[in-house]
């Protein structure tokens, strides 16, 4: 049951996507990724117990900082002014003491490194690209590595390796799951090499079955700190959006090495395999 409400939800998801894409060509990726990002940001927020004024101001501060970024703007200086503005507004506005200052300066250097600079990244790629179906198709395979990891750990975990490879991080990955994983890349990375003819695109995308997987663990690490399950119950099946979208959250650097080095019509042979419209 778990299983069919998962894929649900997923579909649901991937139509959402599709449905901002086709009434917003331009804007609608930008304004998803940006609604991504504040959502995780909360739900990071609320896990650290931050207070409520704080949290509003952090999320005000993430949403307005996302809509500035452009090809133009520079991402550093958006950052740099963020964490100048929540440091003023601890040390001004909520008075807090030294310790807590310190705490708070390490938790705005947190929250704006992932989830700031990491979707503004990806929007950035996508001006860079100046094409949606490219950062999508990156997208799709990142979200294919977390797909065939958790389908293959369904199906085979525990049955040809009894120990697990990160058992005091996330206890319930075992080896199945992460080889079905590198079956997905390896699967997804000749075929691009086939249809693109691309030897760089083909090493990027290999890159992504660490990315994502170091993502997934990174989040587990950080649940497993603050003792919770999920990060939250938004998405029936999947928990949160950092449980759904953390195989992404460090995979946007090679998403933006994508976007500067590799043209994006290296796409249109693969663009050209779907029904027109689309994407």
């Amino acid at each position: 049951m778990n299983l069919v409400v998962r894929l649900l939800s997923s579909v649901g998801l991937l139509i959402g996507l599709w449905l901002l894409t086709v009434i917003a060509p331009e804007h609608g990726l930008p304004y998803a990724i940006l609604v991504v990002a504040g959502l995780m940001g909360y739900e990071y927020l609320r896990i650290n117990k931050i207070p409520e004024n704080l949290q509003v101001f952090f999320l005000v501060v993430l949403l307005v900082s996302l809509n500035l970024v452009t090809d133009e703007i520079p991402i550093l200086g958006i950052l740099s002014v963020q964490w100048i503005l929540f440091l003023v507004y601890s040390l001004f506005y909520l008075r807090l003491n030294s310790s807590q200052i310190v705490e708070q300066a390490q938790q705005s250097i947190i929250f704006s490194c992932f989830f700031f600079l990491m979707p503004a990244i990806m929007i950035h790629s996508v001006h860079i690209a100046q094409s949606i179906s490219f950062v999508i198709c990156a997208i799709f395979i990142v979200f294919g590595v977390d797909v065939f990891s958790y389908l293959a750990g369904l199906v085979l975990g525990g049955r040809f390796f009894d120990a697990k490879p990160f058992p005091g991080v996330s206890p319930n990955k075992t080896y199945e799951g992460l080889l079905g994983g590198v079956v997905w890349i390896l699967l997804s990375s000749l075929f691009l090499l086939f249809y693109t003819e691309s030897y760089l695109f083909f090493g990027l995308n290999l890159l992504f079955y660490f990315t994502a997987v170091s993502g997934d663990l990174l989040e587990s690490a950080f649940k497993r700190h603050h003792v919770v399950k999920d990060s939250s119950s938004l998405i029936p099946g999947h928990g949160g959006f950092m449980d759904r979208f953390d195989s992404l959250m460090l995979s946007t650097p090679v998403i933006y090495l994508m976007s500067m080095f590799l043209s994006p019509r290296i796409f249109e042979p693969i663009i050209d395999l779907l029904p027109k419209g689309y994407i």
